[in-house]
């Protein structure tokens, strides 16, 4: 399992978001939570640092 460390942007976020939202952590989830938000940004940064070639072109619009 991914763990984060106090350093990491992932924990700033999710702190700033928690604190914004008014949704408190408890202390004896901190840790499972601050897991989850660590395989949650691993997993958007496989999407995200993934290249696409130049020359790829974007699907066209589906209308039903």
């Amino acid at each position: 399992m991914t763990t984060a460390t106090e350093d990491d942007p992932t924990l700033t976020y999710l702190h700033a978001a928690a604190a914004r939202l008014g949704l408190p952590i408890r202390p004896e989830h901190r840790a499972e939570v601050e897991a989850a938000a660590a395989v949650l940004a691993a997993q958007g940064r496989l999407v995200t640092d993934f290249a696409l070639p130049e020359d790829i072109e974007a699907a066209p619009r589906f209308t039903p």
